[in-house]
Protein backbone atom coordinates (compact mmCIF):
# COMPACT_ATOMS: atom_id res chain seq x y z
CA UNK A 1 0.00 0.00 0.00
CA UNK A 2 1.12 3.41 -1.15
CA UNK A 3 3.02 5.74 1.85
CA UNK A 4 0.40 8.58 0.67
CA UNK A 5 -3.06 5.93 1.36
CA UNK A 6 -4.50 6.39 4.93
CA UNK A 7 -7.92 5.66 6.64
CA UNK A 8 -10.39 7.63 8.02
CA UNK A 9 -12.23 6.45 11.61
CA UNK A 10 -14.90 7.71 12.85
CA UNK A 11 -15.87 6.02 16.31
CA UNK A 12 -19.62 6.82 17.43
CA UNK A 13 -20.58 6.28 21.21
CA UNK A 14 -24.52 7.14 21.58
CA UNK A 15 -27.13 6.68 23.94
CA UNK A 16 -30.88 7.16 24.26
CA UNK A 17 -32.81 7.61 27.28
CA UNK A 18 -36.50 7.35 28.01
CA UNK A 19 -38.66 7.11 31.14
CA UNK A 20 -42.56 6.72 31.65
CA UNK A 21 -44.95 7.57 34.13
CA UNK A 22 -48.32 6.64 32.79
CA UNK A 23 -50.96 6.52 35.80
CA UNK A 24 -54.76 5.28 34.62
CA UNK A 25 -58.16 5.56 36.75
CA UNK A 26 -61.24 4.14 35.77
CA UNK A 27 -64.50 5.08 37.86
CA UNK A 28 -67.96 2.27 37.85
CA UNK A 29 -71.11 3.30 38.68
CA UNK A 30 -73.66 0.43 39.08
CA UNK A 31 -76.92 1.21 37.26
CA UNK A 32 -80.34 -0.19 37.49
CA UNK A 33 -80.25 -3.42 35.03
CA UNK A 34 -77.10 -4.88 35.39
CA UNK A 35 -75.42 -2.32 33.52
CA UNK A 36 -72.60 0.03 34.67
CA UNK A 37 -71.06 3.30 34.35
CA UNK A 38 -67.69 4.14 33.90
CA UNK A 39 -65.64 6.84 33.96
CA UNK A 40 -61.34 6.78 32.86
CA UNK A 41 -59.05 9.32 33.77
CA UNK A 42 -55.24 9.26 32.65
CA UNK A 43 -52.47 10.81 31.86
CA UNK A 44 -48.87 10.13 31.01
CA UNK A 45 -45.22 11.92 32.13
CA UNK A 46 -42.32 11.38 29.84
CA UNK A 47 -38.64 12.33 29.55
CA UNK A 48 -35.76 11.09 26.97
CA UNK A 49 -32.25 12.01 27.07
CA UNK A 50 -30.07 11.12 23.92
CA UNK A 51 -26.34 12.05 23.74
CA UNK A 52 -23.58 11.49 21.78
CA UNK A 53 -19.68 11.12 21.45
CA UNK A 54 -17.62 11.40 18.36
CA UNK A 55 -14.26 10.47 18.14
CA UNK A 56 -12.31 11.27 14.75
CA UNK A 57 -8.71 9.96 13.92
CA UNK A 58 -6.70 9.87 10.81
CA UNK A 59 -3.86 7.83 10.43
CA UNK A 60 -1.39 7.49 7.25
CA UNK A 61 -0.41 4.05 5.90
CA UNK A 62 3.33 4.82 7.05
CA UNK A 63 2.15 4.75 10.69
CA UNK A 64 0.00 1.71 10.37
CA UNK A 65 2.46 -0.26 8.70
CA UNK A 66 5.44 1.63 10.83
CA UNK A 67 3.48 2.06 14.46
CA UNK A 68 5.44 5.54 15.95
CA UNK A 69 6.55 4.98 19.87
CA UNK A 70 3.89 5.97 21.95
CA UNK A 71 0.67 5.99 18.94
CA UNK A 72 -2.10 3.91 19.54
CA UNK A 73 -1.39 1.78 16.67
CA UNK A 74 1.72 0.19 18.26
CA UNK A 75 1.66 -2.91 19.82
CA UNK A 76 1.29 -2.93 23.29
CA UNK A 77 -0.22 0.53 23.52
CA UNK A 78 -1.91 0.88 27.11
CA UNK A 79 -5.32 1.53 26.33
CA UNK A 80 -6.65 2.03 29.43
CA UNK A 81 -8.73 0.09 32.10
CA UNK A 82 -11.79 -2.16 31.00
CA UNK A 83 -14.98 -0.09 30.23
CA UNK A 84 -17.60 -1.82 32.11
CA UNK A 85 -20.38 0.64 30.41
CA UNK A 86 -21.64 -1.68 27.69
CA UNK A 87 -20.66 -5.17 28.59
CA UNK A 88 -22.42 -7.14 26.24
CA UNK A 89 -20.34 -5.70 23.79
CA UNK A 90 -17.39 -7.96 23.14
CA UNK A 91 -14.69 -5.50 21.05
CA UNK A 92 -11.32 -8.46 21.17
CA UNK A 93 -12.41 -9.41 17.85
CA UNK A 94 -13.69 -7.23 14.98
CA UNK A 95 -11.42 -8.49 12.78
CA UNK A 96 -9.49 -4.81 11.53
CA UNK A 97 -6.20 -6.11 11.00
CA UNK A 98 -7.97 -8.79 8.37
CA UNK A 99 -10.05 -6.13 6.95
CA UNK A 100 -7.23 -3.82 6.21
CA UNK A 101 -5.10 -6.62 4.46
CA UNK A 102 -7.92 -8.01 2.60
CA UNK A 103 -9.11 -4.39 1.03
CA UNK A 104 -5.48 -3.96 0.62
CA UNK A 105 -5.19 -6.71 -2.05
CA UNK A 106 -8.80 -6.30 -3.48
CA UNK A 107 -8.17 -2.87 -3.98
CA UNK A 108 -4.63 -4.02 -5.80
CA UNK A 109 -6.03 -6.76 -7.90
CA UNK A 110 -9.63 -5.09 -9.01
CA UNK A 111 -7.84 -1.25 -9.51
CA UNK A 112 -9.75 0.72 -11.16
CA UNK A 113 -8.84 2.43 -14.85
CA UNK A 114 -6.41 5.50 -15.50
CA UNK A 115 -6.43 8.17 -17.28
CA UNK A 116 -2.85 7.74 -18.15
CA UNK A 117 -1.88 4.95 -21.04
CA UNK A 118 0.81 3.21 -18.77
CA UNK A 119 -2.08 2.56 -15.67
CA UNK A 120 -0.55 4.52 -13.22
CA UNK A 121 -1.71 8.29 -11.50
CA UNK A 122 -4.98 9.02 -9.88
CA UNK A 123 -8.00 6.47 -10.64
CA UNK A 124 -10.89 7.85 -12.72
CA UNK A 125 -13.97 7.91 -10.98
CA UNK A 126 -17.46 9.93 -10.93
CA UNK A 127 -16.85 13.62 -9.35
CA UNK A 128 -17.71 13.50 -5.27
CA UNK A 129 -16.62 9.73 -4.97
CA UNK A 130 -13.04 7.98 -4.62
CA UNK A 131 -12.21 5.17 -6.43
CA UNK A 132 -10.34 2.42 -5.26
CA UNK A 133 -11.37 3.07 -1.80
CA UNK A 134 -13.03 0.69 1.08
CA UNK A 135 -15.31 0.92 4.09
CA UNK A 136 -15.43 -0.78 7.13
CA UNK A 137 -18.39 -0.31 9.67
CA UNK A 138 -19.42 -2.02 12.44
CA UNK A 139 -22.17 -1.38 14.64
CA UNK A 140 -23.27 -2.39 18.20
CA UNK A 141 -26.91 -2.02 19.26
CA UNK A 142 -27.67 -2.59 22.97
CA UNK A 143 -30.96 -2.71 24.03
CA UNK A 144 -32.58 -2.89 27.87
CA UNK A 145 -36.23 -1.65 29.31
CA UNK A 146 -38.20 -2.09 31.97
CA UNK A 147 -41.10 -1.30 33.16
CA UNK A 148 -43.77 -1.76 35.93
CA UNK A 149 -47.52 -2.49 36.14
CA UNK A 150 -49.71 -2.16 39.36
CA UNK A 151 -53.43 -3.25 38.85
CA UNK A 152 -56.15 -2.63 41.25
CA UNK A 153 -59.92 -3.86 40.74
CA UNK A 154 -61.94 -2.46 43.01
CA UNK A 155 -66.21 -2.56 43.52
CA UNK A 156 -66.13 1.59 42.22
CA UNK A 157 -62.40 2.04 40.92
CA UNK A 158 -60.12 0.28 38.85
CA UNK A 159 -56.87 1.00 37.34
CA UNK A 160 -55.22 -0.51 33.63
CA UNK A 161 -53.50 -3.28 33.43
CA UNK A 162 -50.67 -1.01 31.25
CA UNK A 163 -47.41 -0.36 32.50
CA UNK A 164 -47.19 2.64 35.23
CA UNK A 165 -43.27 3.08 35.24
CA UNK A 166 -41.21 1.84 32.31
CA UNK A 167 -37.88 2.87 31.49
CA UNK A 168 -35.61 2.18 28.66
CA UNK A 169 -31.94 2.38 27.47
CA UNK A 170 -30.47 1.91 24.07
CA UNK A 171 -26.78 2.32 23.47
CA UNK A 172 -25.61 2.37 19.77
CA UNK A 173 -21.51 2.05 19.04
CA UNK A 174 -20.11 2.64 15.75
CA UNK A 175 -16.94 2.38 14.12
CA UNK A 176 -17.06 3.69 10.97
CA UNK A 177 -13.42 3.43 8.94
CA UNK A 178 -12.67 4.35 5.13
CA UNK A 179 -9.07 3.28 3.28
CA UNK A 180 -8.87 5.41 -0.01
CA UNK A 181 -5.88 7.27 -1.52
CA UNK A 182 -4.51 10.40 0.33
CA UNK A 183 -2.86 13.71 -1.20
CA UNK A 184 0.64 14.88 -0.42
CA UNK A 185 1.63 18.06 -0.24
CA UNK A 186 5.33 19.89 0.46
CA UNK A 187 5.11 21.89 3.34
CA UNK A 188 7.86 23.90 5.66
CA UNK A 189 8.60 22.31 8.92
CA UNK A 190 10.94 22.61 11.61
CA UNK A 191 13.36 20.13 12.61
CA UNK A 192 15.11 19.29 16.13
CA UNK A 193 17.54 21.53 15.52
CA UNK A 194 15.24 24.34 15.05
CA UNK A 195 16.30 24.40 10.85
CA UNK A 196 13.36 25.19 8.50
CA UNK A 197 13.42 22.34 5.83
CA UNK A 198 10.75 20.90 3.16
CA UNK A 199 8.11 17.68 3.84
CA UNK A 200 6.21 16.03 2.22
CA UNK A 201 2.63 15.87 3.95
CA UNK A 202 0.53 12.96 3.55
CA UNK A 203 -3.22 13.69 4.44
CA UNK A 204 -6.52 12.21 3.52
CA UNK A 205 -7.63 13.37 -0.48
CA UNK A 206 -10.64 15.22 -0.71
CA UNK A 207 -12.12 12.72 -2.60
CA UNK A 208 -11.71 10.21 0.59
CA UNK A 209 -13.21 12.64 2.91
CA UNK A 210 -16.24 12.92 0.69
CA UNK A 211 -16.91 9.25 0.35
CA UNK A 212 -16.30 9.09 4.21
CA UNK A 213 -18.87 12.26 4.59
CA UNK A 214 -21.65 9.91 2.73
CA UNK A 215 -21.18 6.97 4.87
CA UNK A 216 -21.43 8.93 7.89
CA UNK A 217 -24.47 10.28 6.94
CA UNK A 218 -25.99 7.11 5.49
CA UNK A 219 -25.18 6.32 8.94
CA UNK A 220 -27.26 8.76 10.46
CA UNK A 221 -29.93 7.94 8.45
CA UNK A 222 -30.12 4.52 9.15
CA UNK A 223 -30.31 5.43 12.75
CA UNK A 224 -33.26 7.92 12.66
CA UNK A 225 -35.06 5.16 10.45
CA UNK A 226 -34.37 2.84 12.98
CA UNK A 227 -37.50 1.89 14.40
CA UNK A 228 -37.72 3.37 18.55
Amino acid sequence: MPGSWGVLIQLTLQADEKSSVTPGASYKMPLANSQTFTFGLGGQLSSENLHSHKYNFYYSANDLAEPMIGSSCAPGFPLGPRSTSSPFVDASNLGIREWLVDAVQVIDFHRSSRATANGEGPPLGVAGTQSDSSQYDNKFIITTDASMAATWSLVRLSTPSSPLLDASRTRTHELLMTLAPGASSFQAVTDKRGKVVGRIVNGPSQAAVDAHNAALIGSAVANALRPQ
